[in-house]
């Protein structure tokens, strides 16, 4: 931003601090009304048509968003169901193994039986 817009604009002030990227459809017909030579006014159609094909062509793809956001739902669910089952894997073998365990502590290992 250049030093004499600082001093208009205070940067307590709210807004934008910076100069716009873009013009929105509105700015661009704001804009129409304040330029009056010929070729500002057909440079704003042209720009006006390009905003409704790009409605146009966004709102084709509709169908296909929405399946790409029904396939995303459906691999979040099986993100979540994947981890119920690991962590039901993980419960079993650690069940498993502590029964292991249990079942070989009361069997005498060499030391005990060289001892004896």
């Amino acid at each position: 931003m250049s030093k004499a817009l600082r001093k208009i604009v205070p940067k307590t002030q709210g807004g934008r601090q910076y100069l716009p990227f873009v013009f929105t459809e509105q700015g661009i017909a704001m804009l129409s009304t304040v330029l009056n030579s010929e070729q500002a006014i057909l440079v704003n159609i042209v720009i006006m048509r390009i905003f409704v094909r790009i409605k146009e062509v966004l709102s084709s793809h509709q169908p296909l968003l929405k399946r790409i956001e029904k396939i995303e739902a459906k691999v979040s669910q099986h993100d979540h169901q994947l981890k119920e089952l690991f962590n039901t894997l993980k419960e079993m073998i650690s069940a498993a193994a502590k029964r292991c365990v249990e079942k070989f502590e009361g069997i005498p290992t060499l030391q005990s039986a060289e001892s004896v």
